[in-house]
């Protein structure tokens, strides 16, 4: 049972509780006019229940009125709640999916800088690679020559420029299967 309720129906027990008037025996008076006080009696007595019975209306109605202001603020104070909750779970759920996106581009612009730098590297690479061919060529050349004068046991050297260009033939072919 909920607090409002019980304090309620607490208030509603206390409230219940009633003034019994009890009708005694007044002995007829008689006045100095002669009238008797007995009518009077009666007509404050009858007074006196309209005025209780007015009074219990309007605490009926009073208890009633503070019985539905409790109601009411007791749906009041659950919409509240609800609309706290509701509004907690939202802005969860936003800065999740903003922490989420927020982390994805930090990690997309991380993988991207990661993979420049390797494709610098890389270039780098083919680079040097190219410049130490070019460096190297003159003794390639010459190792390509002893070779085949081992080989065919005489020199080579009597036409050097179709050995030249046959050299540079061959490590063109190399590097354009290596690509």
């Amino acid at each position: 049972m909920s607090r409002v309720i019980k304090e309620t129906h607490a208030l509603y027990e206390a409230s219940e509780r009633s003034i019994a008037i009890h009708a005694s025996f007044i002995p007829e008076k008689q006045t100095t006019q002669g009238s008797s006080v007995l009518p009077e009696i009666h007509r404050t007595r009858i007074r006196a229940r309209q005025v209780e019975a007015d009074a219990r209306a309007k605490l009926e109605q009073a208890e009633w009125e503070l019985e539905q202001a409790r109601f009411q603020i007791s749906r009041e104070e659950e919409d509240s709640k609800a609309g706290i909750q509701q509004a907690y779970e939202d802005a969860k759920q936003a800065g999740t999916a903003e922490g989420f996106a927020e982390g994805y581009e930090t990690g997309r612009k991380s993988w991207a800088e990661e993979i420049n730098k390797a494709g610098r590297v890389v270039q780098s690479s083919r680079v040097e690679k190219e410049a130490y061919l070019e460096a190297s060529e003159g003794t390639i050349l010459k190792l390509a020559m002893a070779v085949a004068e081992r080989m065919l046991g005489k020199s080579v050297l009597q036409d050097e420029t179709l050995w030249v260009d046959l050299v540079k033939q061959a490590l063109n072919e190399v590097k354009k299967k290596k690509k």
